[in-house]
């Protein structure tokens, strides 16, 4: 689900995607980094172990 959400804001101007807009994490680029960091760890905490970022 979140490939697809990528996908979508990947079509957005960076100027327009890193606007705050008063969401919880500002912008939409601050959501995308929280979902990214979030599914980071939760990759991690099951043992996996990345050996570079073209893992995840």
């Amino acid at each position: 689900m979140n490939r697809q959400f990528y996908q979508a804001c990947s079509e957005i101007p960076d100027q327009e995607r890193k606007r705050d807009m008063g969401a919880f994490f500002q912008s939409i680029h601050g959501t995308l980094n929280h979902l990214l960091l979030t599914d980071l760890f939760r990759y991690l905490s099951d043992g996996n172990c990345v050996s570079n970022s073209s893992e995840l």
